[in-house]
């Protein structure tokens, strides 16, 4: 944390606007430095910004874009009455095997043949699923590649760099402000010895002319 003490310590004369030739003081002349390096770098935000909020703008297209597919295929699984390809195929093969055992009456028979066929048609929507799995994983990608790409060095060290000209920036005004108050006192209290000693000078004017 950056406080007062984490910057030179400067001479009261140092902290005066201007030398008593009328040029700049060496703080005064530190101040506009940094303002100006500060105007730079918020300049450099600026343009960064811009960038930055096109980047949002694609997050957001895609994440809407995730959210239905997500929602698609959740309506499409939720009419399938199996998980997986592997309960579809054991539930073939179980009924296959009764099927060929040549137990079951005509009806159960043309029944369980009817179901197996429908059974395969299913089969085929499981491999819909995973083409629909891979879109949701190629969009997940490219949400996490454009959250990445926000992540830029450049732009954290110049934010680094902004906040510490700006606390440096506080730090010179803090002393500057206190310096402005001790003279604004040091003006009141000799205002107030004049006019003290005024009012003695006028008394003993008074006295004498008695």
């Amino acid at each position: 944390t950056l406080s007062i003490h984490s910057f030179p310590t400067r001479r009261s004369s140092d902290l005066q606007p201007k030398n008593k030739d009328g040029t700049p003081s060496a703080t005064q002349k530190r101040r506009q430095e940094l303002q100006t390096k500060l105007n730079e770098i918020r300049k450099e935000q600026a343009g960064g910004k811009a960038g930055r909020n096109q980047v949002f703008d694609q997050i957001k297209k895609l994440d809407e874009q995730l959210k239905s597919r997500i929602a698609e295929q959740k309506t499409a699984r939720s009419r399938v009455a199996f998980k997986n390809v592997d309960e579809v195929d054991r539930q073939i093969d179980h009924l296959e095997k009764q099927v060929n055992g040549g137990m079951m009456k005509l009806v159960d028979e043309k029944k369980a043949l009817a179901e197996i066929s429908a059974l395969r048609k299913q089969r085929k929507n499981f491999a819909g699923f995973e083409d629909s799995q891979k879109g949701i994983d190629d969009v997940k990608s490219k949400i996490k590649a454009l959250k990445d790409s926000l992540d830029d060095p450049v732009a954290r060290a110049r934010s680094d760099d902004y906040n510490k000209i700006q606390a440096e920036l506080d730090v010179i005004k803090a002393e500057q402000d206190e310096v402005f108050k001790n003279i604004h006192a040091l003006r009141s209290q000799r205002e107030d010895l004049y006019k003290e000693s005024q009012a003695k000078y006028q008394e003993i004017g008074r006295a004498s002319c008695r």
